[in-house]
């Protein structure tokens, strides 16, 4: 058969071959290039999804109903998200979202609120309307470093601390 990425097996490497979403390998690499990127007082928010209900609609009406769930979802999720954020699928049916910018854990519980009602909308395939729903865990960072820590040259013990916070939230369906 044929490659279903035009891009070759590099961008496969990288990509969810049914959502077209980032696979865990590149969300890896983007919550490093994320976390490593925070400017003091800059934050940042992971959602984790994970579906509720899909594996007996997966079991019952075949992998090919299932995947266009897959599918629905995901154009779902990439609606929930500002232009800095990145939607991976991590596995069977398992989302993360990062974002930076979020200010704050409300702020957070207001973006796992918008996805669950997102996801619960009724997905209508040609093979019927099928109604899902999802459960959201949500961490958080945000960078704060001291002004008077001055880093040492060649001494990597003399760098600064760059101190996480984490506000860990959960919302489901």
């Amino acid at each position: 058969g044929g490659r279903q990425h035009p891009a070759g097996d590099g961008a496969l490497a990288m990509h969810d071959p049914v959502t077209n979403l980032a696979n865990r390998t590149k969300l890896v690499f983007l919550l490093h290039d994320a976390l490593s990127n925070l400017q003091d007082g800059e934050s940042l928010a992971l959602h984790y999804i994970d579906l509720d209900s899909f594996k007996p609609i997966n079991d019952n009406h075949g992998h090919d109903v299932g995947d266009a769930i897959l599918k629905s979802v995901a154009d779902r999720l990439l609606t929930c998200v500002r232009d800095t954020g990145c939607v991976a699928r991590i596995g069977g049916d398992e989302f993360v979202i990062v974002q930076r910018g979020i200010r704050s854990a409300q702020d957070a519980e207001i973006v796992a609120n918008r996805i669950i009602k997102a996801v619960k909308r009724s997905h209508d395939l040609s093979e019927g309307p099928f109604t899902i729903g999802a459960s959201v865990g949500v961490s958080m960072a945000r960078v704060l470093t001291s002004r008077f820590a001055r880093p040492m040259p060649c001494s990597p013990d003399s760098v600064p601390p760059r101190d996480s916070v984490k506000a860990d939230t959960c919302a489901s369906a």
